[in-house]
């Protein structure tokens, strides 16, 4: 028997840094998949109160003890009363009765972007009062769960360095029928660095085969004065591409609009590149694929910059949170 708590377990096995990377990625990507499974049904019935000892919320949400524990450890600063998550164990009476505003910063806190984006918040919050504590959490900077983001990142790092391995190793493919450049943010009408270059990838590819035509993907978002798609569109003709070149669309917010729009306005039958930074173009690609377009390859443009300590990280939860949601 163990003489460590079920909460020693349990994270002795999920922030355990002399893990080997792939397996620990794994086993992060396993238990996130649960733990949505878990606030999908808490969220669907927000004001039941559910309690019972440790052992038995485990059965009631089919899970075996230690994983529980991991999804108490994480909740835990958003209950009105905390469970004793030091000293339970098993037998220990917990509850489940969170505070819904506290609950969702975390999440905001966290960048559980595929948590605070499930679709049972619709009938808690407004999309007023959502966006309102979204920014009230952005602006406050409060670290709500420092040990959990912060291995997690370090984990998940090793995916990082493998994606961008994959980037580099990539060999060219010309004379592709289209290439398909995602967007990025607009400030006000300029282009923002990691937009500037995928454009200019793509003003490369485009040069050195004539007859490729490009599909512009990007919506217009806040701070945005024009589409990121008219954006990168206006660097490319003042560059010398023809216009008759460029097909805009004008409509998606994400990476999975950007190739569900994009592939919907030329069709599945075609030779495809997907022109976007290095940290992003696997599931750029990966989407793609998803979509239906058999015939699909990665141009990645380089990306230096201090920000790739935010992106990098961002992006592996974001291949997280599409494989949950089936779009890669």
């Amino acid at each position: 028997m163990s003489d460590k708590t079920i909460l020693e377990q349990w994270r002795a096995i999920a922030y355990d840094q002399q893990a080997d990377r792939n397996k620990l990625q794994r086993f992060w990507a396993n238990y996130f998949n649960i733990e949505k499974g878990i606030y999908e049904q808490l969220l669907s019935n927000p004001d039941e109160v559910v309690t019972g000892t440790v052992k038995e919320l485990a059965e009631k949400y089919g899970q075996e003890v230690l994983t529980m524990v991991g999804f108490l450890d994480g909740i835990n600063d958003s209950l009105k009363i905390p469970n004793p998550i030091e000293t339970m164990d098993e037998n220990t009476k917990v509850s489940l009765c969170f505070d819904k505003e506290l609950l969702y910063k975390n999440m905001v806190d966290a960048r559980a972007d595929w948590l605070y984006e499930l679709p049972q918040w619709d009938a808690i919050f407004t999309p007023e009062k959502r966006k309102e504590l979204y920014l009230e959490q952005k602006k406050s900077g409060t670290v709500v769960k420092a040990k959990k983001s912060d291995v997690m990142i370090l984990v998940l790092a090793e995916a990082a360095r493998n994606i961008n391995i994959a980037a580099v190793r990539m060999r060219k493919h010309p004379n592709l029928e289209y290439i398909i450049v995602l967007g990025a943010h607009v400030e006000g009408t300029r282009l923002t660095k990691a937009l500037l270059e995928r454009t200019r990838r793509a003003l490369q590819y485009m040069e050195e085969n004539p007859e490729t035509k490009a599909v512009l993907s990007g919506g217009k978002g806040d701070g945005e004065s024009i589409t990121e798609a008219q954006a990168m569109c206006n660097y490319l003709v003042e560059h010398g591409i023809d216009r008759e070149r460029l097909i805009l669309e004008e409509k998606s917010t994400s990476t999975t609009e950007n190739l569900k729009f994009s592939l919907g306005m030329i069709g599945l039958n075609h030779s495809v590149g997907i022109v976007t930074n290095n940290f992003h173009v696997f599931r750029g690609t990966a989407i793609g694929k998803k979509c239906g377009c058999r015939e699909i390859y990665p141009i990645p443009s380089r990306y230096r910059s201090w920000r790739l300590l935010i992106y990098i990280p961002r992006e592996i939860l974001a291949i997280i949170k599409d494989k949950l949601m089936g779009n890669m």
